[in-house]
């Protein structure tokens, strides 16, 4: 009898010296260097890829081309719990970078840069708009919150830049970039 409770006491403080050994490891994954592995799992989430054109220009029996290659960007971000702000600088380093090197920039938000106007395909003469303005705002997630189909392009833009909280300290141009992308 007394060996099988010795037994019991020594499985005991096996069991005991695994715990206190996993309690340790999570808490150095976790509180020690859980920075570091938080940075190593974003990383993962990039990935680039580089991808050739599959042919050549096609020409016709003349030489003119009928089809050419160009090179295009998507550019896809995924929410990975940054912050608003954390997310609006990101974009505009991204946007910065695109604007250096070139490449073009289009969006969907039919609000010119400043001074803001609405830009819609279907305006008259008048300036006024029919079907497209209308469809606008009322497929837009935001009405009866922060948007209303009276308001102008001026409080839209103000309205989006609280709802994504786009701070003032940002020029009026790079506002209205970020709106765009975000919205």
């Amino acid at each position: 009898m007394p060996d099988s409770r010795f037994r019991f006491v020594i499985l005991k403080i096996i069991m005991l010296v695994m715990l206190g050994a996993i309690a340790v490891r999570l808490f150095d994954m976790q509180i020690i260097n859980g920075e570091r592995y938080n940075e190593a799992a974003n990383n993962k989430l990039i990935t680039n890829i580089v991808a050739k054109a599959p042919r050549g220009e096609i020409l016709d029996r003349y030489g003119e081309p009928l089809v050419t290659n160009k090179v295009g960007y998507s550019i896809v971000m995924q929410d990975i719990g940054l912050s608003s702000a954390q997310k609006n600088e990101m974009l505009k380093i991204l946007v910065d970078i695109m604007y250096e090197t070139g490449c073009a920039f289009y969006d969907e938000l039919p609000v010119s840069y400043a001074p803001y106007q609405f830009v819609f395909a279907d305006e008259n003469e008048d300036g006024f708009t029919s079907d497209e303005e209308a469809k606008w705002f009322s497929d837009n997630k935001y009405l009866d919150k922060k948007i209303t189909a009276s308001m102008s392009a001026q409080e839209v833009i103000n309205a989006y830049k609280e709802i994504y909280s786009i701070g003032d300290y940002y020029d009026v141009h790079t506002q209205r970039k970020l709106v765009a992308i975000r919205y």
